[in-house]
């Protein structure tokens, strides 16, 4: 465990690294708002497209060796493990 000053120093960076972010996306925000209605949402609606088709592609795959690796002994006795746990 790290000392209570760095602990304060690492939170208090990681709270100033939200900040600027959030700035930026408020800048981000108001830029997008500024542009016509219609190209924001088509340009919505492209990217959601791509990312429905990436996801058809890849989630059979994803989905069937998850369904692999749930078969595997090593999984079947981690579970086992965290039951006896709980």
């Amino acid at each position: 465990m790290l000392p209570v000053p760095e602990q304060a120093h690492a939170a208090s960076a990681r709270l100033e690294d939200v900040h600027r972010r959030h700035r930026e996306i408020l800048l981000q925000d108001d830029q997008l708002a500024a542009q016509p209605p219609q190209a924001v949402q088509e340009t919505n609606r492209a990217i959601n497209l791509h990312l429905q088709a990436a996801i058809s592609l890849v989630a059979p795959f994803a989905l069937s060796a998850e369904a692999e690796s749930f078969a595997t002994e090593d999984i079947r006795h981690t579970i086992e493990t965290f039951k006896k746990k709980a």
